[in-house]
């Protein structure tokens, strides 16, 4: 059989050809040979115009460089080394360019490679003089094996060697010496640009269901409720029987709960369905109230679908004392939902049905569009669960009460679908993800100057409600106002609101503010309006609000219009002078008209676009991970993008 010449490859080298070679016409014998002759000529030449254009434009950036260098007293060569000591990047065609088109900066370049270079290259020529191939301790090294005598053989040898490794250790430690110094004068001569952004470090963040169930836990806490745990995997007696629940109970069924093969006393063991059996053990525990707990943990029921999973979360709440009621149950409740959803809630309450619960109530609250929501249930504990823990149920009364930690997510940060908690996508989970400072820090204060009336108040309103920031208001003559925002502030969102009044144009009152911030609220590092002065060893943010007009004229309002126009001039010189301490920068509102400033009491009443944008650069500003500092932002909706 012949041999075949012709395989794949060969194949396909030749369609390749015959394409690059398209539209060659020739012999129709040795077509192929002739195209491939034809197109390797022409790659060649092709390659070798390339390689001499290449050299002709090195040629030329070397003369012109080489020419500029002259001028100022310094070789070629010299000037590329200094360059390279300097840590100048520039290459050939950029320094090229620069030595024809932009003489002043090559001048500055050739300058400072004439400082460098002259300490660096006598410290070579000391090197090549001594050390180097040809030096006087590299021949007299060289010279030691013609010594005759073994003892001054070893008496000059070791004296050689000895100062060689002297001489290499003095060049060595002149050269960093020499490095440091050109370190130094460089940044002596470099001026640091405050307001240029810190490049941004990626922080991972918490998960939304831990941050979630720390919200939770970190505002029950501000009632006394203590925090506990228990194991996940229980008997059927702290699961069901301890909690009323009897054995017909739709909860119970195999197809709905996940039991164990193995048996614990007796009894069976399953997943715990809720956190409800850690109040028992509590109870077990604690014969004499009071008690007043709450359990977070992990639950397992057998569903899945976008609003139920076979493991979620709950936190489960309660309080065993005397003489407790509903009432107390109601104001527990309200006074959480109002601070987890950061905004006056309207509740009511259902009736319903739990085992362990007599009376049993459901509580809706309405959302943004009006609707009633359930968000968790409630009720009186049973005296049947008090009696199964050798509790006193006509002596000692309690509530409880549970909710789905997903579910209070979903509610408040707009989540559609549960099993995003469970997917470990990147991307959502940074985007509803919890910042290490945004759960850890649970105090955080703020003094806000001339926060009774409008643009002041709202900022109070809108820290204390969103961000949980304890507010010292100041103010000059809007007493009734301030109170009211007083009151709005501690009761609708249980932050503590102080007031402080005073003339800040005596400099004496500034630093009475000062001291009365930091005595009562320790944490206090933040501050509004600048109208003081903030303690030098300690890090904060200071927001100045100036105004849009500072660019118009106005003899109206000259006084008030060049005070402002002072601070922003301020703002830059602060954060240069204060730039380890402090960030300092500058918001300048629209005009908000009245019908949108005035009496300004909860979230809702702060949606229109120019007040929102303006409360959302405030928060990012006193943001703990804020790296901006001696910036003039300007808020205009009509302007942002």
């Amino acid at each position: 059989m012949a041999r075949v010449k012709r395989g794949v490859t060969a194949r396909a080298r030749h369609k390749k050809v015959i394409a690059l070679a398209k539209g060659y016409r020739g012999r129709s014998k040795n077509c192929y040979r002739a195209a491939l002759q034809r197109l390797e000529k022409a790659l060649a030449y092709a390659y070798r115009d390339r390689r001499n254009r290449k050299r002709d434009f090195r040629r030329l950036w070397i003369t012109r460089i080489n020419a500029a260098a002259r001028q100022w007293g310094i070789k070629y060569s010299q000037l590329m080394r200094g360059m390279a000591l300097c840590g100048i990047e520039l290459n050939r065609k950029m320094l090229a360019e620069m030595a024809v088109n932009d003489k002043a900066a090559f001048k500055e370049v050739a300058k400072a490679c004439v400082a460098t270079c002259g300490s660096a290259e006598e410290l070579e020529a000391a090197r090549a003089r001594y050390v180097g191939r040809s030096g006087t301790l590299t021949a007299l090294l060289r010279q030691i094996s013609t010594i005759q005598d073994i003892d001054e053989r070893k008496a000059v040898g070791s004296a050689a060697n000895a100062a060689c490794a002297a001489l290499r250790l003095a060049i060595q430690d002149r050269e960093s010496q020499l490095a440091r110094e050109r370190l130094h004068s460089r940044l002596a001569g470099e001026r640091i640009d405050v307001t240029l952004p810190a490049r941004p470090r990626a922080y991972g963040k918490i998960h939304p269901i831990s941050g979630v169930i720390r919200e939770i836990s970190g505002i029950l806490s501000e009632l006394g409720f203590v925090v506990v745990h228990g194991p996940e995997l229980e008997d059927e007696f702290h699961v069901f029987d301890a909690l009323n629940t009897p054995e017909h109970h739709p909860a119970r069924a195999e197809n709905d709960t996940f039991y164990m093969t193995k048996r614990l006393n007796g009894r069976r063991v399953v997943l715990r369905t809720h956190t409800s059996s850690m109040q028992i053990r509590a109870m077990e525990s604690n014969p004499n109230p009071p008690i007043k707990i709450i359990s977070p943990g992990r639950v397992y029921r057998n569903d899945w679908d976008a609003t139920h999973s076979p493991v979620f979360h709950q936190v489960e709440g309660l309080f065993v004392d005397e003489h407790v009621s509903m009432g107390h149950l109601k104001y527990c409740i309200n006074y959480f939902l109002n601070r987890f959803f950061a905004r006056k809630v309207e509740t009511r309450m259902r009736a319903s049905f739990f085992p362990f619960t007599e009376p049993s109530a459901e509580i809706d609250v309405k959302d943004k569009h009006q609707k009633w929501v359930e968000v968790l249930g409630c009720g009186m504990v049973h005296p049947a669960v008090l009696k199964n823990v050798n509790i006193d149920p006509e002596k000692y009364r309690g509530f409880a009460f549970g909710m789905g930690v997903e579910r209070m997510a979903m509610l408040k940060y707009g989540i559609a679908d549960l099993r995003n908690f469970y997917s470990n996508r990147l991307e959502w989970l940074n985007h509803y993800g919890f910042c290490f400072t945004d759960i850890l820090v649970h105090k955080r204060g703020v003094i806000i100057t001339g926060a009774a009336r409008r643009v002041g108040r709202a900022v109070a309103v809108f820290l204390a409600a969103r961000h949980g920031y304890d507010v010292v208001v100041h103010y000059n003559r809007s007493h009734s106002e301030a109170l009211d925002l007083q009151r709005v502030i501690q009761e609708d969102y249980g932050k503590r609101c102080l007031l402080f009044q005073s003339d800040l144009r005596d400099f004496a009152a500034l630093g009475r503010l000062v001291a009365y911030a930091f005595e009562e609220i320790p944490h206090c590092d933040t501050l509004i309006n600048n109208a003081s002065r903030m303690c030098a060893a300690k890090r904060g943010n200071v927001v100045n609000i100036i105004d849009t007009n500072i660019t118009r004229t106005q003899t109206r309002y000259f006084a008030y219009l060049l005070s402002k126009k002072a601070l922003s001039d301020f703002t830059v010189m602060a954060a240069e002078e204060f730039a380890v301490q402090l960030q300092v920068n500058a918001i300048c509102p629209p005009k908000i008209p009245d019908r949108e400033i005035d009496g300004v009491k909860s979230l809702e009443d702060m949606e229109a676009p120019c007040l929102k944008n303006f409360l959302d650069a405030v928060a990012t500003l006193v943001d703990r991970n804020n790296t901006l500092s001696g910036k003039l932002i300007h808020t205009n909706p009509a302007t942002m993008p």
